[in-house]
């Protein structure tokens, strides 16, 4: 499945791609899909699998995925879609949609952010945590 060619811009770097899957089975459900975003000449620009497993323990959780890549140039891309694995009962109700929009400047380095007070602290624990219990 290869979507419409869309047109991304100079001044937004990150683009964040929305999954949302459907389906009528609950648990068991097993869903692997190959994603490639390809830019007008059918260069690789990025390429991901998105894993849509339910189980008891994720249930919903597990329905809406979020990937952010990153663009360089002023160009169109288009989003091709293959799938790997599949043990879904065919029915109409059974969906996946995704959408691509821009995410702001401040997405990546926030993670950033978060991940480096995170060590900062557990760093600074570490200091006070005796020797003799490692």
């Amino acid at each position: 499945m290869v979507s419409k060619p869309f047109r991304v811009y100079k001044s937004m770097k990150y683009y964040e791609m929305n999954f949302d899957k459907n389906t009528s089975e609950f648990t068991g459900d097993s869903l692997l899909i190959n994603v490639k975003v390809l830019n007008n000449k059918d260069e690789l620009i990025n390429e991901f699998a998105e894993n849509f497993i339910v189980t008891n323990k994720s249930g919903y959780r597990d329905k809406w995925h979020k990937r952010l890549f990153k663009v360089n140039k002023d160009q169109e891309l288009r989003v091709a879609m293959k799938v790997i694995k599949n043990n879904l009962k065919k029915s109409k109700r059974n969906y996946i949609k995704f959408k691509v929009r821009y995410a702001s400047k401040k997405v990546p380095t926030s993670y950033y952010y978060k991940v480096f007070i995170y060590s900062f602290f557990a760093m600074i624990v570490m200091l006070f945590i005796p020797k003799k219990w490692f």
